[in-house]
């Protein structure tokens, strides 16, 4: 005997394997990299472009404008920023509900996709250790950058160093939005016991 069945399989879209924005990484960061280079080559654009009469004002954003290696710094974590917004709202428009007072990106990326946004953006870039071995001149003098100050930990206090935290970060957003910036909320809480004490004395 032979049996026969026809079917027909569709497959609308695949399973979520880990965290709901983790499908949602590669074209965040493609995305993001070009929202902040374009950013980037329309100020280099005004500051630099057309040799005009500037402004004081205009001179003084030259003078301080920032260099190569702090602008790569700026940029990658302007890349990390952009790329986790994308993402939460990619997440977001999905279906993917939040409960934003106790958010956090871990929620929507998992460890190992926030650790590849950190390397994709450049935030994890290795830095060789200064060489600190000129002895004459950092026995005499502190460096400008603040390399090689402490010879025992040469980047110590150096700049374009990422700091390590002793406490973990508060943010209102779980991430990059300091509080106090919702000026709709109310964030000293009223004691009425305080206020009472005031007009009974």
């Amino acid at each position: 005997g032979r049996a026969s069945v026809s079917m027909r399989l569709t497959v609308a879209d695949g399973p979520i394997i880990g965290r709901p924005g983790d499908r949602y990484l590669f074209s965040a960061v493609d995305e993001a990299r070009q929202e902040i280079d374009k950013a980037l080559n329309h100020t280099l654009t005004d500051l630099f472009g057309e040799p005009h009469k500037r402004t004081p004002g205009e001179l003084l954003q030259a003078f301080r404008f920032p260099s190569s290696e702090a602008r790569q710094t700026a940029r990658s974590a302007e890349i990390y920023e952009r790329a986790l917004e994308i993402v939460w709202s990619h997440a977001h428009d999905s279906g993917s509900q939040f409960n934003l007072t106790e958010f956090s990106y871990s929620d929507i990326l998992s460890p190992q996709k926030l650790e590849l946004l950190a390397n994709l953006s450049g935030c994890l870039v290795h830095k060789e250790p200064p060489s600190c071995s000129d002895m004459c001149f950092h026995r005499n003098y502190r460096s400008f950058d603040g390399s090689c100050n402490n010879f025992n930990h040469p980047r110590w206090g150096a700049s374009l160093t990422p700091f390590v935290r002793l406490l973990p970060a508060v943010y209102e957003n779980g991430f990059n939005t300091p509080i106090g910036k919702n000026h709709d909320y109310n964030y000293m809480f009223h004691d009425n016991s305080v206020f009472l004490e005031y007009t009974v004395c």
